[in-house]
Formats: C-alpha cells, sequence, structure tokens
C-alpha cells in the first residue's frame, strides 16, 4: 500500500475509526500521578477561586475518550482523588518495545513467544511494520491537535499479534504542555534538542518524529540506547544540536557505527530523515508516511466505510442470519464481541474501582508524614516557602494493572444467547414475521426483560447481566437509526441503559440530518449584549460536578449558549438556560453539535416562548394551569396552599424555566428527563404536582415561612417515585386539562382564557372530545388513545387499569335539563346546589355526586353556574372536577330527554 496521498483524498482527521474491540493480551491498568496544588485561598481575574488542576485536566481528557485508531490504546476514565490526585485508566498490554531488547532471551526468540503471532515475519519486517503502525497512530494524534512528548520504546506496547498500541500521547495535552504539574512531561533521551533548549513547554508535534527516529534506531540496532545518567544523556542531546549528523553523533558515543551503517539504505533514509536537527528540515508524521520505506500493506489500517454500519440483517443475508440465531453455539462470546469502552463499563460494575485499586497499593503510592512537609516561612499571599518537596509529587511512569479477573469469569457465564436475542429481534422486526425460533426468542426476551424491569431502578442499572440484555438490544437501534426510531421509543419506555443515554435521548427528541455543519454555520464568536450574563451564569452551573466545573467545559457552555442566541433570534437569554444545557452538556460533552441541537429541539418541544423578551404572559398562564392541575388532583393541599398564599409564582418558576434542573443534581435529572421525553408538554406540570405529592405530609402542617424554607432549600426526594407519581399523574390527566393557548401546538376546539379567569376556576377545562372518550371507556390509566395525541412519533406500552367511572353534572335549569341531556347526567341545578354554608344539599343528585368522591366529575351548563359549582366541589375538597369546555347549544345533537330524573 503506498501511503503518499493526493490533494483530494481524506485528511487523517476526517477519518473516524469505531472502537476497538478487545485485542489479544488486552487489559486495563492505571497510571497516576499528583497535579499541581494551588496557594491557599488564590483567586483569578473574576473574584472566584482558581479552578483546580486536577480539574482542568479532567476537562481536558474527554477530549482523549474520542481518539479512536486501531494502533492507538485507548483512554477510558480519568478519577480525581484527595490531595490533587490523577487516577487515568487505559487500555493496556504487558507487553511493549523496550522488553524486546531487555529480554533475556534474543528479540527473534522474544518475537517468536507471541501468542497470537502466526511466524510469517522475520524480524526485521516486525520491525518495519511497527515503525509503521507507530507512525500511523503518531499522524492520528497530531492530526487531532495533539503531541505525544513522551514517546519511548516503553510507550509502544504490542498486542499477543504483535501489533502496535500506543499509550501515554494523551498526558503532554491533558496537563496544559506540563504546566498543571509540578514535574516535566517526556524521557529526555528521546526528546529532541529544541524540546530540551525550550522551557516554554509548548512544542512542535515534530518532537514526535525525533522520539521515533530514536526508537527506530534501537530497534534496527537490537540494543537500548543511552545507557548512561542522565546529565550524560542531556549532554549527548544537546551536542547533537550543534552536529550536522545527530545520528552519527549519537552512534559515535555509542560505537555503533559499523553497526549502522550495515543497515538497509531505507531503514538508514528513514531515521536521518526524523533525526534531522532543524525543525524546517524535519518531516512531518504525514510527510513520512510517504517514505518508501513506509509503504508496507497494513491490514488493520484499512479505512473504515462510511454511513451507516453494514448489517446482516437488512438484506440478502437472512436467511444466514436467522440459521445462525437458531444455533446459538456459533455465537462469539462477550469478551470478543465488546468494545474496551463496554468492557471497562462492565468492569466498573463488576465492582471495579481503579482509585481505590491505586490507594490500595502502599508501594505504588509513597507519601511521608504531614508534620515532614511543613513550610519554614508562609506569605501573606498564601505562598509556603521552605517545605521540603513530596516525593510523591515526582513523576513515575509505572502502571498499575487493574484485576480482571472477575470481569472475565462473570462475562464467560453470560449466555450468548442473552448478547444476540437483540438482533433475533431486529430480525424478526424487520421481516415482520412473529414464528420460528427466532420469534420465540424474542418472546423470551420481552419476558425476561418485563420481569426485571420490575425491579427498582438502581438495582437494574448496576445488573451486569440486566445491562448486558439491555446494551446490545440498544446498540443495534441505535446503529440503525432513524429506521429504529419507533423501537427506540418503546424500549426506552422500559428504561434507558446510562451508557447509551446520549444516544437515546437524541433519537427521542429527534435528532437527525447534517447538525455538525448547521453548527458550524452559526456564529458562536461575535460579542453580542448576553456575553456578561453568560459570562457571570456559567462558573456558578453545576459547580459541584467536576467535569461541568473545568474550563472546557465552561468554554464549551459558552458556545453553546452563544450558538443558541445566536440561531434563535426570537428568543433571549434567560438565566436557567445554562442549567437546562447542562445535561446535554455533560452526556455529548465530545459533541457539541448534537448537544446544541438536542437543546434546540428540546427548548422547542417543552418550553416553547418561555425565552420571549416578554415572557411574563406564557409564564404566568403556566403557572395558572399548573395551579389548577394541583387543585385538580390534591385540592385539599391546594386549598392549604392558597390559604397560606403560597402560590406557584414563589417557587414553581425555577422548576419550568430549567425543567427541574436547578432543583435537581445531574444523576437525578438523567432519570427524570427519561421519562420525560418520552412524553408531551404537559408533562413537567405533572413532575411539579408529583413534587408536591412527596412533601404533601409536610406542607399541610407547614405555615407560610416553612413552605417559603422548604422550596429554598429543595428536601431530599426519592426521584424513582417521584417518576412514578408523575406517570401515574401524566396518564390519569386528560390532555385538555393541559391546555395552554401559548403551547407549541394549541389543541384545537378549546377556548383561550385570560388570566382572570384561570386565576379566579379552581378546576380545569376539559374538552368535549376528552369527556366522550372517558364515557365511552377510556381509562386515565390507558396511554394508547391519551398518549397519540402527544406523541405521534411512537407508542409507550399501555399500563392497565379499571374503566373510569365518569359524572357529568348538568347544573342547568331543571327546565333546559327537561328539554335535553347528555346520556346519563345528573342534574343538579346551581341555585339548589348548596346549601348557606357550603355544604351539598340533602338531595339524591347530590348523594350521586358524594357517590363518585375521587372519580372523575364534569361540571357543564352556563359560564357562571358552572365555574361556580366547580369550585365549591374544589372547596369541598372533591378531586378530578372539571369544566366542560362547551357550550349547551354545541351539545345540543348530542343531547336527549332524560330517561328517569333523580
Amino acid at each position: 500500500m503506498t501511503n503518499g496521498r493526493s490533494s483530494d483524498s481524506p485528511t487523517m482527521a476526517s477519518v473516524q475509526y469505531p472502537s476497538p474491540l478487545a485485542s489479544p493480551g488486552l487489559s486495563l491498568a492505571v497510571h497516576s500521578f499528583l497535579a499541581s496544588p494551588h496557594a491557599r485561598n488564590t483567586c483569578g481575574n473574576n473574584g472566584l477561586p482558581l479552578t483546580r488542576n486536577s480539574v482542568r485536566i479532567l476537562g481536558r481528557f474527554q477530549l482523549l475518550k474520542t481518539l479512536t485508531h486501531p494502533c492507538l490504546a485507548a483512554y477510558l476514565d480519568l478519577q480525581r482523588g484527595k490531595h490533587e490526585r490523577v487516577v487515568i485508566v487505559s487500555e493496556y498490554y504487558e507487553r511493549n518495545c523496550r522488553r524486546l531488547l531487555a529480554s533475556e532471551r534474543s528479540p527473534t526468540a522474544e518475537i517468536n513467544s507471541f501468542a497470537h503471532f502466526d511466524g510469517r515475519e522475520d524480524y526485521t519486517q516486525i520491525v518495519r511494520r511497527v515503525f509503521v503502525e507507530s507512525l500511523h497512530a503518531l499522524a492520528y494524534v497530531h492530526s487531532r491537535g495533539l503531541v505525544h512528548h513522551s514517546l519511548s520504546l516503553e510507550s509502544i506496547q504490542l498486542t499477543d499479534a504483535l501489533h502496535v498500541k500506543l499509550s501515554g500521547y494523551g498526558t503532554y495535552y491533558v496537563t496544559e504542555h506540563g504546566a498543571c504539574v509540578p514535574f516535566p512531561i517526556g524521557v529526555p533521551k528521546y526528546l529532541p534538542p529544541e524540546a530540551l533548549l525550550d522551557r516554554s513547554g509548548v512544542h512542535s508535534p515534530k518532537t514526535d518524529v525525533w522520539s521515533l527516529g530514536i526508537v527506530l534506531l534501537e530497534l534496527a540496532l537490537r540494543k537500548e540506547l543511552f545507557n548512561f545518567d542522565l546529565e550524560e544523556q542531556v549532554r549527548l542531546v544537546l551536542k547533537c544540536a550543534s552536529s550536522e549528523k545527530p545520528v552519527m553523533c549519537i552512534l559515535e558515543a555509542h560505537k555503533l557505527v559499523y553497526e549502522y551503517l550495515c543497515l538497509k539504505e531505507d531503514v538508514r533514509d528513514a531515521i536521518e530523515a526524523c533525526l534531522t536537527v532543524a525543525l524546517s528540515e524535519r518531516s512531518s508524521s504525514e510527510e513520512l508516511l510517504a517514505h518508501v520505506y513506509c509503504d508496507i500493506q497494513i491490514d488493520m489500517l484499512a479505512r473504515p466505510r462510511k454511513g451507516l454500519p453494514p448489517h446482516e440483517l437488512i438484506g440478502s443475508a437472512s436467511d444466514q442470519a436467522e440459521e445462525r440465531f437458531t444455533n446459538s453455539s456459533q455465537l462469539p462470546k462477550a469478551w470478543d464481541v465488546l468494545n474496551v469502552h463496554e468492557l471497562y463499563y462492565f468492569w466498573r460494575l463488576t465492582g471495579g474501582d481503579a482509585l481505590a485499586e491505586v490507594l490500595k497499593q502502599r508501594e505504588y503510592i509513597r507519601s511521608k508524614a504531614a508534620i515532614f512537609g511543613l513550610p519554614k516561612l508562609t506569605l501573606l499571599e498564601g505562598e509556603d516557602c521552605g517545605a521540603s518537596r513530596d516525593s510523591s509529587y515526582f513523576y513515575r511512569d509505572t502502571v498499575l494493572r487493574l484485576p480482571m479477573e472477575p470481569l472475565r469469569k462473570r462475562l464467560k457465564s453470560v449466555d450468548p444467547d442473552i448478547m444476540f436475542n437483540s438482533l433475533s429481534i431486529l430480525y424478526e422486526e424487520y421481516r415482520g414475521a412473529g414464528g420460528g425460533p427466532a420469534g420465540d426468542r424474542a418472546r423470551s426476551e420481552n419476558f425476561t426483560t418485563k420481569t426485571a424491569s420490575e425491579l427498582p431502578l438502581v438495582i437494574r442499572e448496576r445488573d451486569m447481566e440486566y445491562q448486558i440484555r439491555r446494551m446490545f438490544r440498544f446498540r443495534q437501534l441505535v446503529d440503525l437509526y432513524p429506521l429504529t426510531g419507533r423501537s427506540i421509543w418503546t424500549e426506552a419506555a422500559t428504561d434507558i441503559p446510562p451508557y447509551f443515554r446520549g444516544h437515546v435521548w437524541a433519537a427521542l427528541l429527534g435528532a437527525q440530518g447534517d447538525y455538525q455543519a448547521e453548527f458550524a454555520e452559526v456564529d458562536k464568536d461575535s460579542a453580542c449584549s448576553m456575553d456578561r450574563q453568560i459570562d457571570v451564569d456559567i462558573p456558578r452551573c453545576h459547580q459541584y460536578d467536576p467535569l461541568l466545573s473545568s474550563p472546557t467545559a465552561h468554554a464549551k457552555f459558552r458556545r453553546l449558549l452563544k450558538a443558541w442566541v445566536a440561531s434563535h433570534p426570537q428568543y433571549v437569554y434567560w438565566q436557567g438556560l445554562d442549567s437546562l444545557c447542562a445535561p446535554f452538556l455533560s452526556l455529548h460533552f465530545n459533541n457539541e453539535a448534537l448537544a446544541y441541537q438536542c437543546l434546540s429541539r428540546f427548548v422547542d418541544k417543552y418550553l416553547h416562548k418561555f425565552f420571549l423578551q416578554d415572557n411574563s404572559l406564557v409564564i404566568k398562564e403556566y403557572l395558572a394551569v399548573f395551579s389548577r392541575l394541583v387543585g385538580y388532583h390534591d385540592p385539599t393541599l391546594s386549598l392549604h396552599l392558597q390559604r397560606e398564599e403560597f402560590i406557584p409564582d414563589l417557587y414553581a418558576i425555577p422548576w419550568f424555566l430549567t425543567m427541574y434542573t436547578h432543583v435537581f443534581p445531574l444523576h437525578k435529572i438523567y432519570h427524570l428527563w427519561d421519562a420525560l421525553l418520552l412524553r408531551g408538554e404537559a408533562f413537567p406540570l405533572c413532575i411539579g404536582v408529583a413534587i408536591l405529592r412527596q412533601l404533601r405530609e409536610q406542607l399541610l402542617t407547614f405555615g407560610f415561612n416553612e413552605c417559603i424554607l422548604t422550596f429554598t432549600d429543595m428536601p431530599e426526594l426519592d426521584i424513582e417515585r417521584l417518576v412514578s407519581d408523575a406517570v401515574r399523574i401524566f396518564d390519569a390527566t386528560p390532555p385538555s386539562v393541559c391546555y395552554r393557548s401559548h403551547s407549541r401546538k394549541p389543541m384545537m376546539g378549546m377556548t383561550p382564557l385570560s388570566l382572570e379567569t384561570l386565576r379566579e376556576e379552581l378546576s380545569p377545562r376539559i374538552s368535549i372530545e376528552d369527556l366522550f372518550a372517558a364515557l365511552a371507556g377510556g381509562s386515565r390509566g390507558d396511554l394508547r388513545e391519551q398518549t397519540q395525541r402527544r406523541r405521534p412519533q411512537g407508542r409507550i406500552p399501555a399500563r392497565e387499569a379499571p374503566r373510569e367511572r365518569v359524572l357529568v353534572l348538568d347544573v342547568r335549569p331543571k327546565e333546559e335539563f327537561l328539554e335535553g341531556c347528555l346520556r346519563g347526567a345528573v342534574s343538579m341545578p346551581c341555585a339548589t346546589a348548596f346549601t348557606p354554608e357550603g355544604k351539598l344539599a340533602s338531595c339524591a343528585e347530590a348523594s350521586a355526586v358524594a357517590a363518585h368522591r375521587g372519580h372523575m366529575i364534569v361540571v357543564m351548563g352556563n359560564e357562571s353556574d358552572r365555574q361556580k359549582v366547580a369550585n365549591q366541589l374544589i372547596k369541598l375538597e372533591f378531586p378530578h372536577v372539571a369544566i366542560l369546555d362547551c357550550h349547551s347549544e354545541q351539545l345540543k345533537p348530542r343531547m336527549a330527554p332524560p330517561i328517569c330524573l333523580y
């Protein structure tokens, strides 16, 4: 394969390799170090305390998780410990190039000991392939704007199949070129002269080319160079700076000139192209790939196909696919089909904790008693002087392997059917059949999932077998989106695996199309009037979360918010939009374009017109509808809060303006929004009712001051119970009860009401369509009819509920009732409905009303009478009272003379 590329060929940065599967010899390891601490009480230019260096490192580390290349050891996680300790988890292979040279056996014998090496290549061919694979890895790293700066024999790890896995390429980047740590980055003998001479810390990617040249020289000569003390190593490297032929300078110091001249000319030419002192003359990694020495075929570096991933269930391979599903013995084991990020995710589910593993190793963390680190002098500015430096702050390149045996045992015990049932179900969905072994497998899968879904959500998210089942199901659905949009809706109704939550949310919001180009076209840099407020709000947004408090996150926040403001000229930035942005940024931290589209679609769906410059009418209507909804479901609590004058304006505006992101921490918002995104724009109102219901016992005993204090600092709430209560309330609420004239798609046929009317009426209004749907036998828990109007994109499975009892209370005068009424309606004229004390009158009609307490009561009649009766029923603490939003004249075609009178 010729590596020279024409101008129209894609660049290295444009190539997106899939996340690598587990390679032979894979393990996981941690590398730990201490970040530089700040002086006490040090503040930045904005007057806020300086961000901890470990937090800065955490924010920059997220980019490393997106780097996917067959020759890179993947970065998986970064955890922070006490005293600025940083623990980095990465893919790890025990063997490396240094072991080839340091082994007691010859390099050839060491190579032949690799378990999966086929033996077809000799040593020189292997050295060439190792060099080319390392160069490809470096070219990819450089294309993403990173510099390795620590390249050495030890950082070139080797799989059991003798393929390169380059490690340590992210340390220089995450530490801001060494500014965040108290030690230099790099191995001196592998660094070029300019890196040792220039103390600024920001070096060219060509630094790595020099280092790779030293590695190639060592491998070609089969000898590790620079085996003398550090001062001599630095002196020799600096001597190369004044030499016209730095290669010869190094060889003469080691007396290896003859051995070097015995190498093939293409090898020597490649080494000398790397070991050039002048940066302008030294080849870049991209240029070096066109060298004749690099002209070899590397199968694992074939460019991945663009577009949808290949899927054997679509096309002519369906028969072979069905045969595979019926023969589970042919299915691979879990270890063979999981990528390294998924393996680490399951490692954590088995109880793995990288930070705890590091802290258990006393030899790995060397520190002395704190009393020996006391300073001799402390300046008023908070700087300590004269303290002896703790050796734990020195750099150590030692890695600690994580125990993988528990994960291997768990994965071996997993039935392959669990992993591939998702494929068989998907195959049946596309084939449109439910019979046969695959169909039986699908029914068994659905039954098992339904049974497990009855467990608490926290348990399900920590159950490895259940998560494997769900993850393999969602992996196929996400890969084939948007073809599988409806299936994603159905599966998400059960639960959403945390690993795929970001992708599933994007699918539920309908994110698709070229959102990258759309985001790129938005002006995110020009100054605007909102910049000052955005800059004030961002440092206060979810600062308990280390990732979102990092400078990298703040920069992303700013770009997202400015992009949203610029692309929505009809809106303005309101405080709270930053909190609304936080869940999407945390899930799509490395994909700002997708986070932006999710935010835009979320605001359009749930917060339509909330960010107008004058949003007072929208907010007031929303609060009035919420107040009426509380009265509909819990009139006792609603009346108590009204008597205490504790109105929603005092506590609920941050709820709805931020969709509860200002109230709950992110880990609770994830579960809350999992349910929210499956339902319509009325669901946030139901969440608010559920919060009040969960605090009901306390609120009924509180006065105004206690209520204010309660919602100033929201007490701990059971989020799973809150979600289930909100769903139950949503199911029990006819769509028209939550009607708002300022909603995105106002319901047809409903009467827009003024704010005065909304506040005067204690009960909500119901449409004639919802009334007749309830009279026809619709249940409050049945989502099949009620939800389709809210969410046409998919269908949530209905939960069974008893048939709803509905009482239509006709409050018109008796004469009008006798002329015609709705079938089954009860006549109770407004004038005689209540006693002077406001109690129900003693009559048969009142007994029928009392018998329906707890069920839906719909009041119909003229405007003033129906409002009086409905308000009085609310004051008598009747739940589920609604006013029919329809005049009697409109109902005449449906009316008939009453069959009997009470």
